[in-house]
């Protein structure tokens, strides 16, 4: 409730007027482990710019550390290129082997 009301008067105030600008918030918040505050701003500057690859992970990866799973598995499946083999492998990782740990215990 408290990040939802500061990230709304730091919209009100009129300090981030670009969208570039929510896109260096929002990694500043995620280095700082303020993952909460990343994936808003990283979102709002999706709401932009759906289609930049680096946010979409980013924001992922916040997801990740919020334990929100299912988020995180769906920003990953919409990034997943077969041409591209470190997500091809994270996904493998991720997914894969805790599955197949499942399925045989």
């Amino acid at each position: 409730m408290r990040n939802t009301l500061l990230i709304f008067f730091i919209m009100l105030r009129g300090d981030i007027s670009v969208s570039q600008d929510y896109f260096k918030k929002g990694i500043n918040f995620y280095e700082q482990g303020e993952h909460y505050l990343a994936d808003s701003f990283l979102t709002l500057y999706l709401n932009k710019y759906p289609l930049d690859r680096n946010a979409r992970f980013n924001r992922a990866v916040s997801n990740l550390y919020l334990h929100n799973t299912c988020k995180f598995c769906n920003e990953l499946y919409s990034l997943n290129n077969p041409y591209e083999q470190d997500q091809q492998t994270l996904w493998l990782f991720t997914f894969s082997i805790p599955l197949t740990q499942y399925i045989l215990h």
